[in-house]
């Protein structure tokens, strides 16, 4: 048992930096799709293709069928699809991916924020310390090379809002739902909203 405690934390990170990795490799390859493509077509084609092979997955696992999952799991999934529909519009128009990408990751540091407000959840002091560090960060974005806030960075701020909001709704239905029907509702969802958009608003 002393073993695993050692080893996870430092496996965790691991993991996470790996994802984060992943990450900026997907921004950059949605960026390159986006120029011969819609983004909320691709936005469908992506998720709902996901969803449905997570779908069949959690069916072989024996685990419920997405759409037959409580309302609360269908919150996390309509804000997962917002966040989304607004990342793929404010990815197609920005033209400073560095930018976006630091403005998407204010999510993660606004959702203990939004804890607070949904839930009462006490605030950490990582937290505290998070929140200045994002805002230095901002601060020295509008110093470098006279940066302005354009119609993108509104969208990827409005993106990261609902994904910490996302945040935290998953977290509490991720704790009761099993994981595969649950992500496979929301990709299902998001790719649905995505195809949606694209349906009324894309040529």
């Amino acid at each position: 048992m002393v073993v695993n405690r050692v080893i996870r934390p430092g496996l965790a990170e691991a993991t996470l930096l790996l994802v984060t990795l992943i990450a900026g490799v997907g921004w950059l390859c949605s960026k390159e799709v986006l120029r011969g493509m819609p983004p909320l077509l691709f936005l469908g084609v992506r998720f709902f293709s996901a969803g449905v092979l997570l779908a069949v997955l959690a069916r072989w696992r024996a685990q419920p069928l997405p759409w037959r999952l409580p309302a609360s799991s269908w919150w996390s999934a309509a804000m997962l699809a917002l966040a989304m529909v607004l990342w793929m519009l404010a990815l197609q128009q920005s033209n400073n991916l560095g930018v976006g990408a630091f403005i998407g990751s204010l999510g993660v540091v606004l959702a203990p924020v939004l804890a607070r407000l949904m839930f009462g959840t006490v605030l950490l002091a990582q937290t505290l310390w998070a929140m200045p560090l994002a805002a230095l960060g901002v601060a020295a974005m509008a110093l470098h090379g006279g940066w302005q806030l354009e119609a993108a960075d509104c969208l990827f701020l409005a993106s990261a809002l609902a994904m910490s909001v996302f945040l935290n709704l998953n977290g509490r239905a991720g704790a009761k739902m099993p994981a595969l029907s649950l992500t496979a509702l929301q990709l299902l969802l998001a790719g649905l909203a995505g195809f949606a958009g694209s349906l009324f608003y894309e040529h």
